[in-house]
């Protein structure tokens, strides 16, 4: 029968105190990095954290919206959490009193806004993983992120090779984009991507604040300027612009071609399926996972971009 492991031997093992492994592991009193390091790293060699707490804090937003794209990322952060023996717990991100309980192992955030990460280890000594979100290079904070540049540039690629050369994008922002990086470095590929192409073709992006009363409008005014084809940005939006151009009786795609962010749940419905492209949230969650456990082992680990995929069906149109 295999021997407990107890604080005192991992104590043992990392050569300090058993108060100093105490401190550490109840994360709520402040210790070097690399004491950290060394005390988490001896307790994942003795299989200590296996067998007394396995808790990860899960961050979501102060009123998340959970169909689409939370919806979607936290199904597969509680999959994988569970399939490598951990315990999801979620919680808001404006009540982190939790986290000083020291019932947690590592947090991982799903807030897409850079507040959080700022001072995170000033206030607390739990690692921390933020998923899609870009932090500056912090102590003991590391990020999974979309690689939004490669994901609009994918979009307007294939837009581009079917005959296109008058897009519109519409995005939603209900003014949070100043710290909302996602969105702001989509606005920015898609403006870099006009320049490095203006010789031959032409875009123009409308935003709104609300998309239930200005989709329509937004929509009208991007068929006034004769666009071809449309990138609905975000997983939330496609469908709000699809009922614009059911309202404004405009077909797709042979009126209008259109591409959206990846809603399995809806965009497989829609009549045509809408063509997409995919942040591939299975894989940054086993990245998100594979960081914090590397963290937790006291590893040297760095923050990953994750790439778009384009979901090809049959929303847009080849032009001659």
């Amino acid at each position: 029968m295999r021997k407990k492991v107890t604080l005192e031997r991992v104590a043992e093992r990392a050569g300090v105190s058993p108060a100093t492994v105490s401190r550490v592991l109840g994360g709520t009193r402040p210790v070097s990095a690399r004491l950290r390091q060394e005390v988490m790293h001896a307790a994942y060699e003795l299989g200590y954290l296996v067998e007394e707490r396995r808790n990860i804090a899960i961050l979501i937003p102060a009123f998340p919206v959970f169909d689409g794209y939370l919806g979607n990322l936290l199904e597969a952060l509680n999959n994988e959490l569970y399939r490598r023996n951990y315990t999801p717990v979620i919680l808001s991100g404006d009540d982190l009193s939790f986290l000083e309980e020291g019932a947690f192992l590592g947090v991982i955030s799903t807030n897409f806004n850079r507040k959080l990460e700022q001072g995170w280890s000033r206030r607390h000594y739990l690692p921390l993983v933020a998923i899609n979100s870009h932090p500056a290079q912090l102590e003991n904070v590391c990020s999974v992120c979309s690689n939004d540049g490669q994901g609009i540039r994918l979009a307007l690629d294939h837009l581009v090779a079917y005959g296109h050369r008058r897009i519109g994008m519409i995005t939603f922002d209900d003014g949070s984009a100043d710290d909302n990086l996602n969105y702001r470095s989509r606005v920015v590929a898609f403006r870099e991507y006009l320049k490095a192409h203006s010789a031959f073709m032409t875009g123009f992006h409308v935003n709104v604040d609300d998309w239930r009363m200005e989709t329509v409008s937004a929509v009208s005014r991007l068929m006034e300027w004769g666009v071809s084809a449309v990138f609905a940005v975000g997983e939330n939006y496609s469908g709000a612009v699809r009922r614009a151009f059911h309202d404004l009786k405009i077909r797709i795609p042979e009126d209008i071609s259109m591409i959206g962010f990846e809603n399995r749940a809806l965009n497989t419905l829609l009549d045509p399926p809408l063509t997409t492209i995919e942040q591939r949230l299975d894989l940054m969650v086993i990245e998100a996972v594979n960081i914090l456990s590397g963290q937790l082992a006291g590893k040297c680990v760095r923050s990953v971009n994750v790439d778009y995929r384009l979901i090809k069906r049959q929303s847009v149109m080849k032009l001659d």
